[in-house]
């Protein structure tokens, strides 16, 4: 019985280890990743490094960290989140509040149209990182696959650019909120060798 049990506890976990080293994280430029809720950005004048908003019709939080002091700014119709002085944004971290998310898109395009070339990193929480050099302003996004979540990303330019727009999240979800299906696999089997025990133990008193 007992072989029996850890034979099957060594399953689940060859199984989730498996499902982990599976899921990944794709980096990729242009308007065409999963990423489909729109963030409502604060006015903010500008005083800290944090930009704050909400994913449209919802009350998740957004916060933006960047390296100088940032603000949000109209222009075109779009709210741009810009430096508060100067034109020397090169870093921006984006996450949402007691959430993670399966997808993001963000638009690096200058609100002046005098687009310098740079190279862009973007890292993600998990370590996922992509550069792509020769970049002139557009959209990059990133979205989990396999069940992989993200809880932040963050990008750096090798050169100023004056401010980042149309920033999207997708697929929302409350931290600790629902366990993984290899969490539940585990749960269940720790429930299943708890009962075992239990009626080894009556069957032994018997």
């Amino acid at each position: 019985m007992m072989k029996t049990l850890l034979g099957s506890l060594a399953g689940v976990t060859i199984l989730a280890a498996a499902a982990s080293a599976s899921a990944a994280v794709v980096i990729d430029t242009g308007a065409n990743g999963p990423a489909n809720k729109n963030v409502d950005w604060a006015q903010e004048a500008g005083g800290d490094n944090f930009v704050y908003g909400v994913i449209n019709n919802t009350s998740i939080g957004v916060v933006v960290e960047g390296a100088e002091d940032i603000k949000t700014s109209s222009q075109g119709g779009v709210v741009w989140i810009v430096p508060t002085v100067g034109s020397g944004l090169d870093f921006l971290r984006f996450s949402l509040d007691g959430y993670d998310f399966s997808s993001f898109e963000v638009d690096l395009k200058d609100p002046t149209g005098n687009n310098d070339t740079w190279s862009v990193t973007i890292l993600t929480n998990d370590g996922t990182t992509e550069t792509f050099n020769n970049f002139n302003g557009g959209f990059i996004n990133a979205y989990g696959t396999g069940g992989t979540r993200i809880s932040s990303v963050e990008f750096q330019t090798s050169g100023d650019i004056t401010g980042v727009g149309q920033v999207r999240f997708g697929g929302a979800r409350e931290i600790g909120v629902v366990p993984e299906p290899a969490t539940w696999a585990m749960m269940i089997m720790g429930f299943g060798a708890a009962g075992a025990l239990l009626r080894r133990r009556q069957s032994a008193f018997a």
